[in-house]
């Protein structure tokens, strides 16, 4: 309380900060942090916006919105999370119009934050309809980073846009399109997933196949296709493939894996190990038990380990 009734006399501004930083929410409390958010200091006003947030402090999210327009980027971006806090559609509207052309690395990072904090239909609608309208790759990519995390709570909104996406030429942006399917799930994606697993860059193709591991199943008829992905050249091409041996059936799955135990990287070993656990039947405990005979360090105590724990 005593220093609540200092805090305008108090010279040095971090230690104003501090304080604010300190507050718990009661009356005398709420009467500092209005004071805060008006400071001529941007170190005081960036933090007043967090506590503001945290505690959740109705004026609060006026001036969260208000601080997205300040002339100082620690303040925009400090207003920039705590209006997420808040949410609402109309918070996320104008956090996509300074995603747009946001070039301050600290600012981009503060606004990546906030977009990710979308959840409801009409907060993640508003990060899908912008993804149609932003021309400008930057900014483009910065929402598209957004959606592949909140898109998962709204997978049918999100699904979609993502597969819009992956028309782009953009090397980096087809890359998260496929990162949003996978993370969304989203079937109807499958037939697009699985045109990529022809592509002429390694890399896409090795992109495509571990999210078709993030479907529950897959079609039969490509099977073939990703268990001979699962024994490629390309080390990182093998070991997305090897993910995706989770989503195909046991009959097509347990003899790529079998292989999978033997190769000389031992990630991929690790991987194969870590889906027959998942599989809990008979056929795959008799794999991971002549594997435990075979493997060496870490890869060898993960085996016994799950087998210890299956048996």
């Amino acid at each position: 309380a005593w220093l609540i009734k200092r805090f305008k006399k108090l010279k040095d501004a971090p230690v104003q900060a501090l304080l604010v930083s300190s507050l718990t929410g009661g009356k005398d409390d709420e009467k500092l942090l209005a004071t805060a958010l008006k400071s001529k200091n941007p170190m005081v006003r960036g933090r007043a916006l967090q506590k503001a947030a945290e505690l959740d402090y109705t004026p609060g999210r006026k001036a969260a919105l208000k601080g997205l327009s300040d002339a100082n980027n620690a303040v925009k971006r400090a207003a920039a999370v705590a209006a997420a806090s808040y949410g609402g559609q109309d918070v996320f509207e104008e956090l996509v119009k300074e995603a747009e052309d946001a070039k301050v690395p600290e600012l981009r990072s503060g606004l990546l934050r906030a977009l990710k904090m979308a959840s409801t239909a009409e907060e993640v609608g508003v990060l899908v309809e912008a993804m149609g309208k932003i021309r400008r790759t930057e900014g483009k990519g910065l929402v598209a980073q957004a959606l592949v995390t909140c898109g998962a709570r709204q997978p049918a909104l999100a699904g979609p846009a993502f597969v819009e996406l992956l028309e782009e030429e953009n090397a980096g942006l087809r890359q998260l399109a496929i990162r949003g399917i996978e993370t969304t799930a989203y079937e109807p994606a499958l037939g697009a997933l699985i045109l990529l697993l022809e592509h002429e860059d390694s890399l896409v193709r090795a992109d495509a196949v571990r999210a078709l591991g993030s479907f529950p199943s897959l079609p039969e008829e490509h099977a073939a296709t990703i268990v001979a992905l699962a024994s490629a050249p390309d080390e990182a091409l093998r070991f997305n493939a090897t993910m995706a041996l989770r989503a195909l059936a046991p009959e097509h799955a347990l003899p790529a894996l079998d292989a999978a135990l033997q190769d000389e990287n031992w990630a991929i070993q690790d991987v194969a190990v870590e889906i027959l656990d998942e599989m809990r039947s008979l056929p795959a405990v008799l794999l991971l038990a002549e594997h435990m005979q075979r493997a060496s360090g870490l890869v060898r105590i993960e085996t016994y380990e799950r087998l210890k724990l299956l048996t």
